[in-house]
């Protein structure tokens, strides 16, 4: 019988938007509510709760990129082993790696409620919001597995050839969250603690619209009971670990931007850059959503080693991150102000901050998309030191350094103008390894790939 999707023999085209398309429409959804999240706040309860909730922002990129590292280095090795219909090791890659996802997670979760205040007053969170700071915190350390979850086993749902059913699930969980914020702030005058509660509850729907899909309907991949093996655990880790990279950099980003703005301008500027932190996610997830869309494609031909179809994918991919970035970088330049005023009143200082800053940082957008791509076709080629470097190097170590520099010579303006600086450097870093033939298979000529998967 057909596969629903068939990786190997459908054209590169088509297989790519029924991917992309259902998981676009999830990706921005998600955002959305993302969204809403931030102007529920902001006009529910203020300026003052959009600082607090930022500053919990980093728990959410600690969570999901574990859960991130987890999915996409397991799924890129099943669709390898799935490839040669070695369906047995997929399985015990699987279940492992769900297992190791759990427990860490529930550790992890447990040390963060037990010492919120200690870890608040160790960010330096500004005492005015630092109750409603450890109230979010704490209730969102709550839901961390349900999050990670969540994100690990929609990876699984695409590998059974079911794009839809992940996109549902997120559009339901997306909808179910943006309902409840309003109710819980609006209406029950929860407040922050009213955003925690519906984000997280807004996810567990997702999950367990997941797992009843995985339970019932999985062909390709059943959850076995297996003993730990930390071999496969490790090797799982080293192939997802530029996605945990890169949420763990975003996370250091977010605690040293706010730490110097904080000296510089105190909490308006924390709250301004909190508000292109609601709108960061749904245009990042979006960028997400083209490298998502060819993992599955890319991993299943590499396990075959089809370079043609790996090459084609790699190229429509960078040609849709190209085009989107150039839109968002526009609306960025063009309209600041009709976005930040969703969030916050024009009368407001943080209103200017945010208006000032927003097309800067939108110039990101350019190049960002580029590098994201290439860091998840690296990932699905068993690239594992590439596409680390590259993360690291744009997420982390030269945002921080530029942050530094440029704050000397323009003010906190220079904090912002770091981050597209830093995504310009990262492109050139890409292509300084593909004139040097350090490109691998986008360069290689038809014919075998010997893969490095040895599990």
């Amino acid at each position: 019988m057909r596969n629903k999707i068939d990786l190997e023999h459908d054209k590169v085209e088509g297989l790519f938007f029924k991917y992309f398309l259902p998981t676009v429409s999830a990706m921005m959804v998600t955002g959305i509510y993302i969204v809403f999240d931030g102007i529920f706040v902001g006009k529910g309860v203020g300026s003052d709760g959009l600082a607090a909730v930022n500053t919990v922002i980093p728990f959410f990129s600690i969570v999901s990129g574990i859960g991130l590292m987890f999915g996409i280095g397991a799924s890129t090795i099943c669709y390898i082993k799935i490839a040669r219909k070695d369906f047995e090791d997929a399985n015990k890659v699987f279940s492992l790696s769900l297992k190791a996802l759990i427990a860490i997670i529930l550790a992890i979760s447990i040390v963060f409620i037990i010492f919120a205040y200690q870890m608040a007053s160790a960010l330096k969170v500004s005492t005015e919001i630092l109750e409603d700071a450890i109230i979010y915190f704490r209730i969102i350390a709550l839901y961390g597995v349900i999050f990670a979850s969540n994100t690990y086993l929609g990876f699984f749902v695409r590998l059974e050839g079911a794009p839809k059913v992940a996109m549902v699930s997120m559009i339901t969980g997306a909808l179910i969250n943006i309902v409840l914020d309003y109710i819980f702030i609006f209406i029950f005058g929860f407040g922050v603690m009213g955003a925690a509660l519906a984000t997280g509850l807004g996810s567990l729907v997702s999950l367990i619209i997941r797992v009843i899909y995985l339970y019932n309907k999985s062909e390709k991949i059943k959850y076995i009971k297996t003993k730990i093996e930390l071999k496969i655990i490790s090797y799982v880790c080293k192939i997802g670990l530029a996605a945990l990279l890169a949420e763990y950099c975003l996370a250091a980003t977010i605690i040293v931007y706010n730490y110097m703005l904080t000296t510089i301008g105190g909490k308006d500027l924390v709250a301004a850059y909190g508000i292109i932190n609601f709108i960061h996610p749904l245009l990042m997830l979006i960028f997400l959503a083209i490298g998502q869309s060819i993992q599955p494609i890319v991993s299943f031909n590499y396990g075959l080693g089809k370079i043609t179809r790996i090459k084609k994918s790699l190229k429509l991919a960078l040609k849709y991150a190209i085009g989107f970035g150039i839109v968002f970088t526009f609306i960025g330049y063009f309209i600041p102000e009709a976005i930040v005023s969703m969030f916050i009143e024009s009368d407001s200082i943080v209103f200017d901050y945010a208006v000032e800053v927003l097309p800067i940082y939108y110039l990101s957008y350019l190049f960002l998309g580029i590098n994201m791509v290439v860091v998840s076709y690296y990932q699905s080629t068993e690239e594992i030191a590439k596409s680390v470097a590259i993360t690291l190097l744009r997420g982390f170590i030269l945002v921080s350094i530029l942050a530094v520099i440029l704050t000397n010579y323009f003010g906190y303006k220079g904090i912002f103008w770091a981050v597209p600086i830093s995504e310009i450097l990262a492109i050139l870093l890409i292509l300084v390894m593909y004139r040097s033939k350090k490109g691998v298979v986008i360069l290689e000529e038809d014919g075998v790939l010997t893969t490095k998967n040895n599990l």
